[in-house]
């Protein structure tokens, strides 16, 4: 009998401890996001690459560096285009940064 009124007792007395609800307060805060502005169209359009130069045997009699000579001058257009539209990019954005 006292085995039972021990764990009983322990029930009761833990039935009678209850903590209240915690009180929940909900808030709204505005907050400004910085934002980018749009990029200029001329950044957002498509890269317009040149045609791709055709590539040679090493032995070819018009190789260089693998390429014909009119190649190795499509390859460097590419290269050029791509590194000022990269920089085009780089100064657009530092331009635009937000505080």
């Amino acid at each position: 009998m006292v085995r039972a009124a021990i764990p009983l007792a322990a029930l009761t007395l833990a039935g009678c401890c209850t903590t209240p609800e915690p009180e929940v307060v909900t808030e709204q805060v505005k907050v400004e996001v910085p934002a980018m502005p749009e990029a200029p169209p001329e950044l957002e359009s498509d890269y317009n690459r040149p045609a791709l130069p055709r590539f040679v045997p090493p032995g070819h009699d018009q190789a260089k560096a693998a390429l014909t000579k009119d190649g190795v001058q499509r390859l460097q257009q590419i290269i050029d285009s791509m590194e000022s539209r990269r920089e085009a990019w780089r100064a657009w954005y530092m331009g635009n940064q937000q505080e």
